[in-house]
């Protein structure tokens, strides 16, 4: 049984006004109500979002506004509500359940304080037992949730730490760290209980834990989407007897288990298996053999396939306790080397088969985390509609939960995992560690059973920073957190997947060779590695640093693109739309500096245009200049020259990799979707409005697809790439449609290429060639047939200084125009 808590009223207090009041810290709500403003309160929820309903704030995300929640970061919450108790039997516990609280709180119950917890992460079981003085009814209930940035204070960094100049109140605080403001979301510094809240009845005898992995696959021969397996149940059950007890109180009578069973049973399709086995003691494992089993394989590969399981504790002949999931039958291994090269490697490998990765960078949903829920369903379909294969959960964010994982599982994604630290050098005190071994131990226990989840990785970039980002070298493999704390506990709790201690990962061989100035080849400091952000001086795409990048796998690589003007209209004011620069004219719309609402949104902390950040409209914009010869005189022809860029570039950073099957192996661009209305990388506006590059996107991460690869000796060659698991036929054409009217019959358009290739099962295989000469301006759209169905796409070979009118003719002309959100 599971009661939702509900009627919340809040107190908001400046944290001046609470320290004057003589902390009222006890749950005495008759001294906090009459403190500070008191609003009601939405759960799941922030407090901003609160002010906001209450009309005590204006909505952050328009114009300047999320500027003023700086001034918000002193606020102590104080949450209220009333609860009655359930009716439970005398083998049954209520227990109060906080599935996520942002971020120090502390619990009061009718005046007295029951519990503490200062971690975003982590979810909170208080059991509701005899040492706290209940009533059948009327509980009342607060909760103190103390400001983040005050908090912060309590702890002194060492020098040794470092991260952006607005993110060091971000080092021991367990939350997400793009909260403190990054590039690719604002500052929100919030606070609020962002999960639910309820009440749930426990008993005992129950099953308190259960790990289903795979030991081992042999896929059949003639089809490896079957075969035989080799499960292993990890079970762990509390033997409480008849009364409920705390397993760790005085009172638990331990139970000895000589009269339980354990019994786990799974099914799909065809295939079914199931055992038992007595308890010796309160865990144990069950070994499970299964013939003709269905394996679980990423979007591609094979199929998902996932067994439905029953895990049932018996005493006896009766049913005591049952737990049920989802999930799949497969093996994953990271193939990696250190270096990229002809024998270098990095990737993922399902049931002994490896598997070219295609996918985004997962970031926040939103700034105010209690919205995430709402927004998941959308973005995951868009997710999954582009033809991902693999989403990259990066290290700046919040951990996803089952709903995530459960769509994961289902639709063949992989997940590259990232334990949520980045960008910086944490402190690696004992505080930090403790805080942390905590965090990644329940993580992984709630998350081990999914199949999707393929990669454990440390965080992101930190290996970076501690290797020169603050002045000085120092060896990342004295980073205590991600060379021995997290590998630690996954070492216990999940030892059956790899584990990356960073991303990119300095491991020693690469430290070494980046000690010598010849083998820096990166904008991010490092040799050729087998795995990289490909970040690089974002100019022209098709530049030096994109076309000569070594690394097998990109985990991150992307390109700026404008909104569509009625995205923008919902949070630049009118008077700010256009010209974008504060100097702008009709001539020269590009002078002087943009203006403040296009500044914040880009995204920066401030309104100084020498801080962090402040440089991405004018790199957008020089993008804009350098692919095309006009001038754009309004927003919408900038905002459409932008969308082209990106699209373009995002569409040769995927085509390069696949072109490149198998010496490249994967590529996860950045990203897919905003987590609050800004200029940036992402393809899909925050308000789901999708800009060009996702439709290009689409079409180039289809299983079947052709595209033209970089050129080499004077021509360039036709590659037909074939994700599937059969040989496939393309038959093909290429036709030159540069400067022809957007109402040409393509069919009367004559083809410079045509042929037939057939293509092995999971391969890349050269079709025909062109000269480079004469040709490097050129729109060429090609078009294909392969397993009954068509395919089309386009190529340029060299896409800058072009005209403008001639690429949107092409474009339309080849029914590419997909564009969203401009008055047409």
């Amino acid at each position: 049984m599971r009661i939702e808590l509900k009627d919340w009223t809040l107190t908001i207090i400046p944290h001046k006004e609470y320290c004057a009041s003589g902390y009222p810290d006890r749950g005495e709500y008759d001294l906090i109500s009459g403190l500070g403003v008191t609003i009601p309160a939405v759960v799941p929820g922030n407090f901003e979002l609160d002010m906001v309903r209450a009309g005590l704030l204006e909505n952050p995300y328009f114009g300047s506004n999320i500027t003023k929640l700086r001034d918000l970061e002193d606020r102590h919450l104080f949450y209220r509500t009333v609860f009655d108790l359930p009716t439970t039997a005398p083998n049954e516990l209520p227990v109060l359940k906080l599935d996520g609280v942002d971020t120090v709180f502390d619990l009061y119950i009718n005046g007295e304080w029951v519990y503490g917890g200062e971690n975003m992460f982590m979810s909170y079981e208080i059991p509701l037992n005899i040492d706290i003085p209940l009533k059948p009814t009327g509980n009342e209930l607060i909760l103190h949730i103390h400001p983040t940035m005050i908090e912060a204070q309590r702890n002194a960094l060492p020098p040794s730490v470092g991260t952006f100049p607005f993110g060091y109140a971000s080092l021991y605080a367990r939350k997400a760290p793009s909260s403190f403001g990054w590039d690719i979301l604002c500052r929100a510094v919030s606070g609020g209980i962002w999960k639910p809240v309820y009440i749930e009845t426990v008993k005992t005898p129950a099953i308190r834990e259960t790990f289903l992995y795979t030991r081992a696959v042999s896929p059949d021969p003639a089809d490896h989407t079957r075969g035989y397996a080799e499960l292993n149940l990890y079970y762990a059950v509390d033997l409480g007897g008849d009364t409920y007890y705390p397993f760790d109180c005085d009172k638990h009578p331990h139970e000895l288990p000589n009269d339980y069973t354990v019994t786990v049973e799974g099914v799909c399709n065809d295939c079914t298996f199931s055992y038992t086995a007595d308890l010796w003691h309160t865990c144990g494992n069950i070994f499970i053999p299964v013939h003709g089993a269905y394996l679980w394989y990423p979007k591609n590969a094979g199929q998902p396939w996932l067994y439905d399981v029953t895990v049932t504790l018996r005493r006896g002949d009766a049913v005591v306790d049952t737990k049920t999931m989802k999930t799949g039958i497969r093996t994953v291994e990271l193939d990696r080397t250190t270096f990229a090269g002809d024998n270098g490697q990095f990737r993922f490998v399902i049931n002994g088969k490896p598997v070219f990765a295609m996918g985004s960078n997962w970031v926040p949903l939103d700034a105010f985390h209690s919205r995430d829920a709402e927004r998941l369903p959308k973005a995951l379909e868009m997710l999954d509609e582009a033809g991902c294969n693999i989403i990259r959960c990066w290290g700046g964010n919040v951990y996803e939960d089952h709903a995530f994982f459960d769509f994961c599982d289902a639709h063949g994604i992989m997940v590259w995992q990232d334990f949520a630290m980045g960008c910086a050098i944490y402190p690696v005190d004992e505080r930090m560690q403790e805080a942390l071994r905590e965090e990644v131990d329940h993580i992984v226990k709630k998350l081990r059973n999914h199949p999707s989840l393929c990669l454990w990785a440390g965080d992101n970039e930190c290996d970076f920073a501690w290797w020169g980002w603050h002045g000085i070298r120092r060896d990342p493999s004295e980073n205590v957190l991600t060379r021995k704390i997290i590998p630690d506990v996954l070492r216990l709790q999940d030892f059956t997947r790899p584990y990356l201690p960073s991303s990119p990962y300095l491991d020693e061989d690469a430290i070494e060779a980046m000690k010598n100035p010849a083998n820096i080849v990166s904008m991010q400091g490092t040799a050729d590695i087998s795995e990289d952000h490909l970040w690089g001086p974002r100019d022209y795409f098709k530049g030096p640093y994109y076309r000569t990048a070594g690394c097998h796998f990109a985990s991150e690589t992307g390109y700026h693109g404008c909104p569509a003007p009625e995205t923008l209209k919902t949070y630049i004011p009118e008077g700010e739309l256009w010209p974008i620069f504060d100097k702008g004219t009709e001539d020269d719309p590009f002078a002087g500096d943009p203006k403040p609402s296009w500044f914040l949104h880009q995204t920066t902390m401030e309104l100084k245009y020498t801080g962090n950040f402040h440089y991405r409209i004018r790199l957008m914009t020089s993008q804009v200049q350098h692919m095309f010869t006009e001038t754009p005189v309004d927003l919408a022809t900038y905002a459409k020259m932008s969308q082209i860029s990106q699209a373009e570039a995002f569409k040769y950073f995927i085509e390069r990799f696949r072109t490149a099957k198998w010496r490249r192996t994967g590529i996860i661009w950045w990203n897919l979707l905003d987590g609050w209305p800004q200029i940036s990388d992402a393809v899909v506006n925050y308000d789901f409005t999708p800009k060009l590059a996702y439709f290009f996107i689409k079409r180039v991460q289809k299983p079947l697809h052709m595209a033209f690869a970089d050129p080499e000796n004077g021509v360039f060659t036709l590659m037909g790439i074939n994700d599937t698991q059969k040989d496939v036929t393309f038959t093909y054409t290429v036709k030159d449609v540069t400067g022809l009217p957007a109402d040409t019959d393509l069919n009367t358009v004559p083809a410079i290429l045509s042929g037939e290739v057939t293509v092995p099962a999971d391969a890349a295989a050269p079709a025909a060639s062109l000269p480079v000469e004469g040709l490097a301006d050129r729109f060429l759209y090609i078009e294909w047939t392969a397993n009954g169905e068509r395919g089309t796409s386009h190529f340029i070979l060299e896409p800058e200084h072009l005209d403008y009118r001639t690429y949107m003719n092409a474009l339309t002309l080849c029914g590419f125009d997909d564009w969203c959100g401009f008055d047409q």
